[in-house]
């Protein structure tokens, strides 16, 4: 049997186990094989280091909240004495930052030397063991990204070990396999998430008799399952870190004050950034990230990431399951809330997504009576959303500035970066190689639906067929305009508040038209081909700018279902609805000359109604 038979006969034997419900198993096995990876425990290794150019960025109040974070990874604030963790598994050492390339920066730095010849100048051993030293271990989960769980134990101690080598080699099939990953998966002897630990309140955790907490921390890795991350920069902690930890802040400041918070609606913040200098060419920076999981609760909810839908057959759908009640479902309970969300995102806090795809959304679950049987799917219902990976957002400057204001606890994080030109990512500047500036309002329906083959695996593997998977991107822009109803943005937007226009029946488009209009303002990876002229344009035109414009593109859209025929197709659609919704609402927030009372009472109010359970059912 070669390696990749083996490793493939690995990843069916643990999807067919009877732990369907187990997040980190739909985290790392729903997914194609060239991503997937084994979800049994794992271990960071880490070692201290200390050094001037060391970078430390706190969320405000992390020392008092975060105690045994804290302690573990900052051993000397003053000196900058710090833990770095390396991913044994999934990185190669001379990659991202790991105890070679530390000693390596270190030794360059301290001999003035411009670069290393390693055949005859480079650390030795005792160097290295003098400035990455006191080797010790932790353990850790896989998801589907760069990021692994872990398990930070209240004492804020843990075990030494005494060797920091990669464990992954080349086989003969061209693959990257962690052997000793494989091998576990075989003898089927190490424990998986759920089977490793006991769930508490609070988001503790008991592992072998010590009380823990789990925590996400990101760092840069070669591999994501057997597919490289150095194409697009990812084997190490991106620029964009910074952002999160920013959009964070913003978030924890905008939000301190209220006097309840919505648990229904849930944005993951992140904690901690630490980075360090390495010698990989430029200015070349690697670290880790820590991610705030606190929200989550083991003892109440199951978890499921938006990217593992197409895979959770077994997890939440009946065996004689249609691919029409396989879309009611996942409308239900996971693209209305989604697009909910999206509208709160940039009401609240004037972020923007825009090129978000499903793995950055986790929909939590009530867990299911026992004894259930087959029958048991009626009882599962969506209780929170929650989004991850906030730094993949851009600011929409005009309404930070005008409608959210200086008061507001986003307006000092917003302000940093917008005058930073090399490091923002707002409404009119990106530092992204691969996403541009959006330079309008858009939150991305069509990216979740076909981002990372979201529709195209849910053709594959559910039976659904194109209109059942432009159904569900239609959901999510449904629920966009629920929330703007809510707010009460939606009368504004009927009544043409300050756009200028008069009140007449918006043009019924051709649906060649439509999908020209979508192709046009496509947001992609690959850029945008549409300019700020083309936006003027449009946003002053009321056949698309307008709540009729999109209530008529979508009438001949779902008339013309026969023509939407590829994916590229689906995204064309969904984006010439998109569009019409953020014209529209984009000229009555800022060409009016009224100040808009609702959405003034809406932000200043400090409690938020439940959301997610407000999406009416079958």
């Amino acid at each position: 049997m070669s390696e990749a038979e083996r490793l493939k006969a690995v990843f069916d034997k643990l999807r067919r186990s009877d732990t369907q419900q187990d997040w980190i198993r739909n985290e790392c096995l729903a997914n194609d094989n060239k991503y997937a990876k084994t979800d049994y425990t794992k271990e960071f290794v880490l070692f201290e280091a200390e050094d001037d150019e060391i970078e430390i960025i706190m969320l405000e109040g992390l020392p008092l909240n975060h105690v045994a974070l804290y302690n573990i990874f900052i051993r000397d604030l003053d000196t900058k004495k710090v833990r770095f963790p390396f991913n044994t598994g999934d990185s190669v050492l001379r990659d991202s930052l790991s105890p070679e390339t530390y000693t390596d920066y270190k030794f360059t730095k301290l001999y003035k030397i411009p670069s290393l010849n390693r055949e005859t100048i480079k650390p030795c051993k005792e160097f290295k063991n003098k400035y990455a030293y006191n080797l010790t271990k932790m353990q850790r989960w896989g998801t589907a990204s760069r990021s692994c769980i872990v398990a930070i134990p209240d004492s804020a101690t843990l075990p030494k070990t005494d060797s920091y080598q990669d464990q992954r080699r080349k086989t003969d099939d061209s693959l990257f396999v962690p052997l000793k990953e494989l091998e576990q998966g075989e003898k089927a002897q190490d424990k998986r998430f759920l089977e490793a630990m006991k769930f508490e309140k609070e988001n503790h955790v008991i592992i072998d008799s010590e009380k823990c907490k789990l925590y996400s921390l990101k760092a840069g890795v070669t591999y994501v399952g057997n597919c490289s991350q150095k194409i697009h920069g990812k084997h190490l902690l991106e620029a964009n870190s910074t952002f999160a930890m920013s959009r964070s802040q913003a978030i924890a400041s905008a939000t301190k004050n209220r006097d309840a918070i919505d648990e229904t609606f849930v944005i993951q913040k992140e904690l901690l950034t630490i980075t360090s200098k390495i010698n990989l060419g430029g200015s070349a920076r690697d670290g880790f990230q820590v991610r705030d999981l606190s929200d989550m609760d083991f003892t109440e909810e199951n978890y499921l990431p938006g990217h593992a839908i197409p895979y959770s057959a077994k997890s939440f759908c009946l065996a004689d399951n249609s691919p029409d009640r396989d879309l009611s479902f996942w409308r239900h309970n996971f693209a209305y809330p989604c697009g909910r969300a999206k509208a709160r995102l940039f009401l609240e806090f004037g972020l923007m997504q825009t090129s978000v795809n499903a793995q950055n959304y986790l929909v939590a679950f009530n867990k299911p009576k026992r004894g259930l049987g087959s029958g048991f799917r009626s009882k599962i219902e969506i209780t929170r959303f929650i989004l991850r990976d906030i730094g993949d957002s851009f600011w929409h400057n005009k309404y930070v500035e005008t409608i959210l204001g200086k008061e507001s606890g986003c307006y000092p994080q917003f302000k940093d970066e917008e005058n930073d030109n090399k490091l923002g990512h707002t409404l009119m500047h990106s530092s992204s190689e691969i996403f541009p500036a959006p330079l309008m309002l858009r939150f991305g329906s069509a990216v979740v639906i076909n981002g990372h083959g979201f529709g195209g695996c849910l053709e594959k593997r559910r039976g659904w067929s194109k209109s059942h998977v432009l159904e569900l991107g239609q959901t999510i822009i449904d629920g966009f305009v629920s929330y703007l109803r809510e707010v009460g943005l939606l009368d504004q937007i009927l009544e043409n508040n300050g756009s200028g226009f008069k009140s007449k029946k918006t043009k019924e488009h051709s649906i060649e038209d439509i999908l020209y209009t979508g192709h046009l303002f496509k947001y992609a990876g690959s850029g945008i081909a549409y300019t700020n002229t083309n936006i003027e344009e449009y946003s002053k035109n009321e056949d698309w700018a307008s709540l009729e414009a999109f209530q008529t593109v979508r009438k001949v859209i779902n008339l013309n279902k026969n023509k939407i025929k590829t994916d590229d197709d689906i995204v064309k659609a969904l984006t010439a609805e998109e569009v019409c919704i953020c014209f529209a609402l984009e000229n009555s927030l800022f060409d009016s000359t009224k100040k808009h009372a609702t959405l003034k009472r809406y932000l200043d109010k400090k409690v938020r109604l439940p959301d997610v359970v407000n999406y009416p059912k079958d």
